[in-house]
């Protein structure tokens, strides 16, 4: 059909409409590029600032532009020392940088007072560059320190920030403290542009919140990564972190990302953290603490805890690939006593070590490899041990041989916890290293508990389980020798010197360390754990003090000889504690087991020993329902372990290891 002279027109007319709607923004994530129009043009130089109009709404004082009123300004140029400054209270304000080098030793380049709102569009390519020197924080001299702004971009209180645009803004902090910082109730969002983020301190970080809706954010730091921390004082910030969109990498020596509150909504988030990966946490008396997941990619290497919320963890959506500390006193994901870890949907998996490995407390998951703590998450992993190097390829498969699941280590490992809408609860799964099957596990449905021990551990008449120490069987014989003033362990805990050997079967079904010699297998960098009977209570009791062992055998323990070597020292300590109502000791290498018996009464008796490293000789941990003392024991026997659990006890896992 042929058109008309008008037709055309009117065709012409709204595509042009149509053009110039669609070009007017564009999204990047959530992000938004706007256009703007400027107002009047500023060039920066170490000579002073020109202006390519008259007007007001702004003054310049040297290579100072203070921006008085609200409008639209471009800033371009080079300068070594050179600062722009929103007044106070000023609203409405757009600065354009196009191309722009900025540098300032005396105070941030951008400064954005209190009580304002501005948007920065970035065109080309710029560098802001704080150059302060640290120590002017702490200035004797009062208008150097009140001139101190410890950033590139500073965003004081009750101010908005909004960063938008299609060129690049490198922020180099580096030298002074931090990048781009927002104070209390201040606000600073992310909508588009690529923005390259180095800092002394936190790269990005506002105490009132931080959103990323789209762009490319690139952070490295002395510290932390994205942040939002109020400080104690603060009443008012709402210390929440949201990433809606953007592609995000993050490579500091602290937390990758903090607050109160993170939200991970979409975007593709890479994380590599010296400390924890994603941190909830405060300095305030807070409690509403969480890690919520909804949607995006986020991927996690980090030296201590992957996930650690203070508080709970929520994932409903979005790819969540996490790998932890090879060391055993992180985990995976770690959440807050009393808390949860709750899965609604998405897909995460954990790779960590298995000395405070947690499952999630509601929704359905498979987890793998032994774990030593035995008391965080809704059901405990296989027992079987798992073995993760660096750059092995982990595959979930289904009992099908079906993938579910696949990804490459990128350290080493013992422990796998997944969850994916493909799991279903009482199937079996098999975990793959290297296209070699290492083991199965039955997927479960968290029970609701955040794996705190169960039952009422509170010290006293009822503080544990009653009941025979063989579970079904004849079990411990009954006695009132409670270890205490006539018995109980205590002292220094000295090094041994010598050992007598012992080869019998307790009553509660575990045999005696057997030995072979008369002295001490110790090294310079080892010392020797003697195993003590307490034949009436039921309790095994450890100790590397030969004045304690000595004592108990005095008192009726009964000596069976050297269990296994520990090193002198680690950087996992094994604590000791102590029930002075049911006359038990119990030992872990988790704080947050230690910390939350210390609560509920056990008295903490110190450091007991220290954990060799995960190529070590593996101590298992066993529980027995039934028994009042002696719950918990720990041994390096296989063929004890396997007894053990045929006669009822629970096998829980890794405790700690011994030296080889």
């Amino acid at each position: 059909m042929l058109m008309t002279s008008k037709c055309k027109k009117t065709f012409l007319t709204v595509a042009i409409a149509l053009i110039l709607t669609l070009t007017s923004f564009s999204y990047a994530g959530l992000g938004v590029i706007e256009s703007y129009a400027a107002d009047n043009t500023f060039t920066f130089s170490d000579s002073g600032i020109t202006t390519s109009t008259t007007g007001d709404g702004y003054s310049i004082d040297g290579t100072t532009l203070t921006i008085t009123a609200s409008g639209t300004y471009k800033i371009t140029g080079s300068c070594n020392e050179g600062q722009v400054e929103v007044n106070k209270g000023v609203t409405d304000v757009t600065l354009i940088l196009n191309n722009l080098s900025l540098t300032c030793s005396t105070s941030a380049p951008i400064v954005i007072k209190k009580e304002c709102s501005v948007t920065i569009n970035v065109e080309g390519t710029n560098t802001l560059t704080d150059a302060e020197n640290p120590d002017n924080e702490d200035s004797t001299d009062t208008d150097v320190a009140d001139a101190f702004e410890g950033a590139a971009i500073k965003v004081k209180s009750n101010s908005s920030l909004i960063l938008t645009g299609s060129g690049t803004l490198n922020v180099d902090g580096s030298v002074c403290k931090n990048g781009i910082k927002g104070a209390e109730s201040a606000a600073i969002t992310i909508e588009s542009g690529t923005y390259n983020v180095s800092a002394a301190n936190n790269s990005i970080a506002s105490d009132g919140s931080l959103i990323i809706n789209g762009g490319t954010i690139n952070v490295t730091s002395g510290n932390d990564g994205l942040k939002s921390k109020p400080d104690e004082d603060d009443t008012t910030s709402a210390g929440t972190v949201t990433i809606n969109g953007g592609t995000i990498t993050i490579d500091v020596d602290g937390e990758g990302i903090e607050g109160e509150t993170v939200n991970i909504n979409g975007g593709t988030i890479n994380i590599k953290a010296a400390d924890d990966g994603i941190n909830a946490a405060t300095e305030r008396s807070v409690t509403d603490l969480s890690i919520n997941i909804t949607g995006g990619s986020l991927y996690v290497d980090s030296d201590c805890d992957g996930l650690d919320s203070n508080g709970t963890i929520n994932v409903s959506g979005g790819t969540t690939n996490v790998f932890s500390s090879t060391q055993n006193d992180n985990c995976a994901i770690d959440y807050g006593d009393n808390s949860t870890w709750t899965i609604t949907g998405g897909i995460i998996i954990g790779v960590g070590t298995s000395g405070m490995a947690t499952t999630p407390t509601s929704g359905t998951y498979v987890a793998f490899g032994s774990s030593g703590m035995g008391v965080m998450g809704g059901m405990p992993a296989s027992s079987s041990a798992v073995s993760i190097s660096a750059g092995n390829s982990i595959v979930i498969k289904d009992s099908s041989g079906n993938t579910i699941y696949s990804v490459t280590a990128v350290k080493n490992a013992n422990h796998v916890v997944f969850s994916s809408p493909d799991i279903t609860s009482g199937e079996s799964y098999s975990l793959y290293i290297n296209d070699s099957l290492v083991t199965s596990s039955t997927a479960t449905t968290g029970n609701g508990s955040n794996g705190q021990p169960s039952g009422n551990m509170q010290p006293g008449a009822n503080g544990q389980p009653s009941g025979n120490m063989q579970p079904g069987a004849n079990g411990q014989p009954s006695g009132n020798m409670q270890p205490g003033a006539n018995g109980q362990p205590s002292g220094n805990m000295q090094q041994p010197s010598e050992k007598t050997t012992t080869d019998t079967t307790d009553n509660d079904g575990s045999t005696s360390a057997s030995t072979s010699s008369d002295s001490d297998i110790q090294t310079s960098d080892y010392v020797s754990m003697y195993r003590m009977y307490n034949p009436n209570s039921g309790e095994h009791f450890y100790t590397s003090n030969e004045t304690e062992r000595n004592n108990l055998i005095n008192a009726g323990w009964r000596y069976e000889g050297v269990a296994w070597n520990a090193p002198k020292t680690s950087d996992t300590p094994v604590y000791r504690l102590y029930n002075p109502n049911a006359g038990d000791h119990h030992y872990t290498t988790s704080i947050s087991e230690r910390d939350y018996l210390v609560e509920l009464g056990w008295k903490y008796e110190g450091i007991g020993w220290y954990s060799d490293s995960d190529d070590g000789q593996q101590l298992y941990r066993l529980y027995n329902p039934n028994a009042i003392a002696g719950a918990h024991h720990y041994t390096t026997s296989e063929e004890e372990r396997d007894k053990l659990i045929s006669l009822g006890w629970r096998y829980e896992g890794i405790a700690w290891y011994g030296g080889n």
